[in-house]
């Protein structure tokens, strides 16, 4: 995630900003967007640039973002569940660079270009990564606390220079953990008071509609799912939902037959089925 967001800054700041040399969006060339440390060694990889000017992108500090903490844990198909995302706040500083050897001229130069990366930053309140729309904050009023401290890092030779903090927020996905097997068949017992031999039971069965045209297989959401009796009455009828799962409740232990129909898909017809059945599963496929 943190080095998609890498391009997708990059490709902001390539697209939109013009006073890099370029003259027009979209005329800035990969490397005047850098992400490497801001010391001696970026500042000479700047002389080299054509045009030289640069802005630099450094990811300086990471944090939780303790707000959007959530204990939540999510489910997802197959009995597995992950944890809610934990959000961690990206610290950038945003710096402009030029080796023009006039200072004057280099100043103007530098704050020129950091006067209109802070417009195109301040311009996107959310950025586009991954499939996420992640929160961005610029400026925000307690700064970077440490300032000091970074520059005194990049070498002595290397005067402190503004810099824009910029937070983009990201999700860090957990990993799923199996909460246990999928439960496929379970029963309930009845009996009268006192009646040790009078029990009935009453069995709940679940299975998955997939469809095996593909490879692999994939579920079948909102399909109908009837069960009867082996002479063809009709006793329940459910639909699948998202994942492709169905469920039937109340049901007595003995033979069945299945149909399922399903758009797009040819009618599964008259499939038997044994309830408790000897595997455990209740699974259908379209072929």
């Amino acid at each position: 995630m943190i080095r998609d967001l890498d391009v997708a800054l990059r490709t902001l700041l390539r697209a939109r900003m013009t006073s890099l040399g370029a003259g027009t969006p979209g005329g800035v060339a990969e490397s005047q967007v850098g992400f490497a440390p801001p010391d001696s060694n970026w500042a000479n990889a700047v002389t080299g640039m054509a045009p030289r000017r640069a802005i630099n992108v450094y990811l300086a500090d990471l944090r939780e973002n303790r707000a959007l903490r959530s204990n939540e844990r999510l489910g997802t198909a197959g009995g597995a569940s992950v944890p809610a995302p934990m959000r961690v706040d990206c610290h950038y500083l945003v710096s402009a660079w030029s080796p023009a050897a006039d200072r004057y001229t280099r100043t103007l130069d530098e704050h020129a270009m950091l006067a209109e990366a802070l417009q195109v930053l301040g311009g996107s309140l959310v950025l586009a990564v991954g499939g996420h729309d992640l929160p961005v904050a610029i400026v925000p009023p307690e700064g970077f606390a440490k300032l000091a401290e970074f520059w005194g890092t990049m070498g002595q030779s290397r005067p402190w220079k503004p810099a824009i903090p910029l937070v983009v927020t990201v999700p860090v996905a957990g990993e799923p953990t199996l909460a246990g097997p999928a439960v496929t068949t379970a029963y309930a017992e009845f009996r009268p008071d006192g009646d040790p031999v009078g029990a009935e039971t009453r069995t709940m069965i679940a299975g998955v509609v997939r469809d095996a045209g593909t490879n692999p297989a994939v579920p079948v959401a909102r399909a109908w799912v009837q069960l009867a009796t082996t002479t063809g009455r009709a006793l329940q009828a459910v639909r699948t939902d998202s994942a492709g799962e169905f469920r039937f409740a109340d049901v007595v232990p003995g033979e069945y037959r299945v149909w399922v129909r399903a758009a797009e898909h040819d009618e599964l017809a008259d499939v038997p089925v044994t309830v408790p059945s000897a595997t455990g599963h209740y699974d259908l496929e379209f072929p």
